[in-house]
């Protein structure tokens, strides 16, 4: 995980990298949410004019990130060694596993940011036990629930990129 308060592109040399995080599947899930808990999820208000409520929204909602952090480490690919990668950048979040949505998803269907069926499944046993765990559904219903909660928080829908590697 790194942080750039400034931006990456802009100032990619003001950067703050927090130690690694490992441990099983789940442990990695639980520390990375009480290190976002922590140190990036905030409440942000904001005084609205002639009305006595002010308005409280969150920063990034809580279930939105876990439902991205779970799904980065649910679908990672656990025969090659790069690791999930998260940067903070001061206007989103981009969580990065390798080597990504799986190539049976749509490219359309990646844009339009829905519902992803995927005809093949790269962890099928830790889904199970993800589920078991409930940090996991098993229903296809990950990117609908990041969606719905970053809307009910007044944030933009996030954006999947399907990144292209050279022979790949």
């Amino acid at each position: 995980m790194t942080s750039f308060p400034k931006g990456s592109v802009e100032n990619p040399s003001v950067s703050e990298d927090f130690p690694n995080i490992t441990g099983s599947v789940p442990q990695m899930i639980q520390a990375t949410m009480e290190r976002f808990r922590n140190l990036i999820i905030r409440e942000k208000v904001i005084k609205v004019p002639n009305q006595m409520e002010a308005l409280r929204i969150m920063i990034y909602p809580y279930q939105a990130i876990e439902e991205a952090v779970v799904n980065a480490f649910y679908h990672r690919d656990y025969m090659s060694c790069e690791p999930v990668t998260i940067e903070i950048e001061p206007d989103c979040i981009n969580i990065m596993n390798f080597p990504g949505i799986d190539r049976s998803i749509s490219e359309r269907t990646i844009a339009e940011g829905k519902r992803f069926v995927s005809r093949y499944y790269r962890n099928i046993r830790l889904g199970e036990f993800l589920k078991e765990l409930d940090l996991s559904e098993g229903h296809s219903s990950g990117i609908p629930t990041i969606q719905e909660e970053l809307e009910k928080n007044g944030s933009p829908r996030v954006e999947f990129l399907l990144m292209k590697i050279d022979g790949l």
